[in-house]
């Protein structure tokens, strides 16, 4: 599954770089997903190139704003926004909670910032 509306640094990828931070993103990541039942809401378009699912994951107890996987890295400062047409219902909320976690300087915007956590890749425009 691929979560809608975010990029995490590298971890493990042929040919890339590893980004800063990208061993704190798949922690976080996995503590979010430690225990909890997850529900998949499938993205507009329901698979990218790789042919993985495109979705939201948020705890099967139902919808809450902000508890979604998405929204908590975001805002928790372990990914970036990244919304790619037709799937940017999200986007919006989701650039808001990155520019909080900037601010505050959470996560990657403290310790590396996004050319060491995300190398050769460019900001996101819109959303």
């Amino acid at each position: 599954v691929r979560v809608v509306g975010i990029d995490t640094p590298e971890v493990e990828h042929p040919g890339k770089s590893a980004g800063c931070f990208g061993e704190e993103a798949k922690a976080a990541t996995a503590a979010w997903l430690l225990g909890r039942t997850v529900a998949l809401e499938p993205a507009l378009e329901q698979r990218d190139r790789y042919d993985r699912l495109l979705a939201t994951l948020m705890p099967a107890d139902g919808p809450i704003a902000g508890r979604d996987l998405a929204r908590t890295l975001a805002l928790s400062g372990f990914a970036r926004e990244l919304p790619i047409a037709p799937n940017t219902r999200d986007a919006p909320t989701i650039a808001a909670q990155v520019r909080i976690a900037q601010r505050r300087r959470r996560g990657l915007w403290s310790a590396c910032g996004f050319d060491a956590a995300f190398p050769g890749k460019e900001a996101a425009t819109g959303g």
